[in-house]
């Protein structure tokens, strides 16, 4: 097996151990502009976690990873439905993709591009060496259309995101135009997400894919594996100028129950489990196996508290949580660290998506994220409720794993000892999403959310994307409608700094609204064997190979 050494520092690591106009434009290769717009870092780590790098280590080309995912996809097209965490990040690639230890938006199969001063075109220069795995190259025309699928109603995720782009266009084999009806901060952080796939109608997708990426399609016996091969023409290298990938090839096997899973990463028949059961946690770490963790400074998913903040409920009677000073109160109850503690220490602490190493962090938003019980007890007397408070019931999420079951029982305790009274309501998810989604019939609901890692996102995916209709925030205070109005507007705005100030101010209102109360960071964590080297955990747990490699 070949071999070199570098020095390298592998993934972050959860060891075992740890716990029990047009006129001007703008030319950028990985632009300035687009590291203002990356992941907000939690504003407290994990405290339980465990950074465990090697300082010198030797890479091994060679060997094929054993893969556990929770599911078999319903297809390999990754437009129209997921392709599933292993496999879409291996297999296809976009124009610009994120640096996983920063986030910051640097190039993939563009090698650079342009925006005007006006900021509605965006023009891309594709690198040249590029090829699909079945030989043909990647130019302009591939992208266009590619584009074009993006931007289909079939394209879920892709299409809302994309609804400004009024045009695409191939100026020459190797330069994509893309114009904008109106400046869209987002568009390179959704062009992360927007694979590129040859310009061939006739490809099946739901029986195999085709793209640039760093693993080629071998087979796919359904709902038994996916087998994956090394791409010998792949275009990246890495740091020190060695080609990429190193691992001979992958293959994918879903395994549905958490337990069996455990089992099997501690007897060997997978080596890498791209989300790990909560519930085996302990097991994983016992048998000596590896949790991996986010980068330090990374913002990934998080656990929320909805709150219907209307007046009045559906029955007539009034509405506690209708104060916004009731609501602070339950933030400012909560034991965020007793949280922690209770999901092995692994859930970062903040009440603010937006971390305090981000440019677009507000130093001066409000934040209820340290407990305290007397100026909770003070807001609520203030609220006219000096001997405390029933707010009614708290709906939980009953099959979406443990620590969703956990985490409200804690937090009845906490709000107890501040003079807070819930009721405990457990159903099944689709009778939540009823309840709260369809027909605002509720008090307080536990949830959670997996945001982009990119500023406008770790604002709107809490704190908008239908919140305005079921917490009815933005129907029923000013306040509210106010921040639903500046977020629309922050997205179309041309300036950076314009933008910047507009997503800091939209963080202030949003913690000092509290109608949607961040709890922390939520935990979704890959889990492999020691020997799998060079792995790093993903924002969203999408699971990206090109650099991992074995030590055998």
């Amino acid at each position: 097996m070949l071999k070199r050494l570098i020095v390298i520092l592998t993934s972050l690591v959860l060891v075992a151990s740890a716990c029990g106009s047009d006129a001007t434009t703008t030319t950028t290769a990985a632009p300035a502009t687009t590291a203002a717009t990356t992941a907000a870092p939690a504003a407290t780590a994990a405290p339980a976690t465990t950074a465990a790098p090697e300082p010198v280590a030797v890479i091994e080309y060679g060997g094929t990873l054993l893969v556990g995912s929770t599911g078999d996809p319903e297809s390999l097209n990754p437009f129209t439905s997921s392709a599933g965490a292993a496999t879409e990040g291996n297999l296809y690639e976009s124009l610009v993709r994120h640096d996983f230890t920063t986030y910051e938006i640097i190039p993939a199969l563009a090698e650079s591009w342009e925006q005007s001063a006006d900021g509605l075109t965006w023009t891309f220069q594709l690198r040249e060496d590029v090829e699909f795995h079945d030989g043909r190259s990647f130019t302009a025309d591939d992208a266009v259309y590619s584009l074009g699928i993006a931007q289909q109603e079939t394209s879920a995720s892709l299409e809302p995101a994309l609804r400004a782009v009024i045009g695409v266009e191939a100026l020459d084999d190797y330069t994509v135009q893309i114009t904008l009806s109106v400046p869209t901060q987002t568009l390179l952080s959704t062009l992360v997400f927007a694979y590129m796939v040859p310009n061939d109608p006739s490809i099946d997708f739901d029986d195999g894919g085709i793209g640039t990426g760093p693993f080629k399609f071998v087979s796919w016996d359904r709902n038994q594996s996916i087998v994956l091969e090394r791409n010998e023409n792949y275009w990246r290298s890495d740091a020190d100028g060695y080609q990429l990938p190193y691992l001979d090839g992958i293959v994918i096997r879903p395994i549905a129950d958490g337990g069996v899973a455990a089992l099997e990463l501690a007897d060997g028949g997978v080596q890498l489990l791209v989300s790990a059961d909560f519930n085996q946690y302990d097991k994983i770490q016992a048998d000596g196996n590896v949790l991996a963790v986010l980068p330090p400074g990374v913002s990934g998913p998080y656990y929320d508290l909805r709150i219907n903040t209307r007046k009045e409920r559906l029955d007539g009677s009034t509405n506690p949580l209708g104060d916004v000073r009731v609501r602070q109160a339950l933030s400012l109850a909560m034991d965020r660290p007793g949280v922690s503690e209770a999901l092995f220490g692994l859930m970062p602490i903040f009440d603010n998506t937006i971390g305090p190493d981000s440019p677009f962090f507000n130093p001066d938003a409000p934040s209820f994220a340290v407990r305290d019980v007397e100026r909770a007890k003070a807001l609520l007397t203030e609220a006219g409720y000096p001997d405390g408070v029933d707010i009614g019931s708290l709906l939980i999420h009953a099959n979406l794993g443990l620590a969703y079951e956990i985490i409200p029982v804690l937090l009845q305790q906490h709000w107890a000892e501040a003079g807070i009274t819930v009721a405990l309501e457990s159903m099944d998810v689709g009778s939540w999403v009823v309840r709260v989604a369809t027909d605002q019939d509720f008090d307080l609901a536990n949830s959670g959310g997996s945001p982009k890692p990119d500023a406008f996102d770790l604002i709107e995916h809490p704190w908008a994307k239908s919140q305005e209709l079921r917490t009815g925030w933005g129907l029923s205070s000013p306040e509210g409608a106010a921040f639903y109005e500046l977020l629309a507007e922050a997205r179309t705005l041309a300036d950076p700094e314009e933008y910047r100030q507009a997503l800091m101010d939209l963080q202030a209102m949003a913690v000092e609204g509290a109608h949607n109360i961040i709890i922390g960071g939520g935990i979704n964590n890959a889990a492999h064997l020691p020997e799998v080297m060079g792995f790093v955990q993903h924002a969203r747990a999408l699971t990206y190979l090109a650099e991992v490699w074995l030590d055998q």
